[in-house]
């Protein structure tokens, strides 16, 4: 039985996550990592927050910080796929494709139409020359949204 969370609750929430998107958009990054600190140590189980964080550490290219944000989220909420697309892509930047490749196949575990995580896949793969698999799964991206210009182009370059 799923316990559900009172109305007030849900909003509470709702608002505060509004918040964070807020700071997040006008550039407020420290001013958003020192509110999501305080509420970590609040709730640490609380995996939005740990995500929001990350967000926060990559807009200052803290990418390591990033990594271990999402890790944590992932850790109290295992199987959102934006967790570890966002993993993925901060592997990305730090030129680690090898763990990206890990992120992103868990997010098309979770979410398998996912068709950005499956061209950033597509990507690492590229990156490390694995041409086959990249191929494979430039070719899944399209399968899937037809119209993904990129997913067109990387497969053209694999080639």
């Amino acid at each position: 039985m799923v316990k559900q969370r009172p109305r007030e609750l849900v909003e509470l929430v709702n608002r505060e996550e509004e918040i964070w998107i807020g700071l997040l958009s006008n550039g407020r990054y420290e001013e958003l990592m020192n509110y999501l600190k305080m509420r970590i140590k609040r709730a640490p189980n609380y995996a939005m927050a740990h995500f929001y964080l990350g967000l926060a550490f990559e807009r200052l290219s803290r990418g390591n910080e990033a990594i271990e944000a999402y890790k944590e989220a992932i850790r109290i909420e295992p199987d959102d796929p934006d967790f570890y697309y966002n993993l993925g892509v901060s592997y990305i930047r730090l030129g680690n494709h090898n763990e990206a490749i890990k992120a992103f196949k868990q997010t098309v575990r979770i979410k398998p139409d996912d068709a950005k995580a499956i061209l950033n896949l597509g990507y690492s793969y590229s990156e490390l020359n694995r041409n086959k698999e990249a191929i494979k799964v430039y070719k899944e991206v399209i399968r899937i949204k037809p119209d993904f210009i990129e997913a067109h182009y990387n497969l053209g370059e694999a080639y």
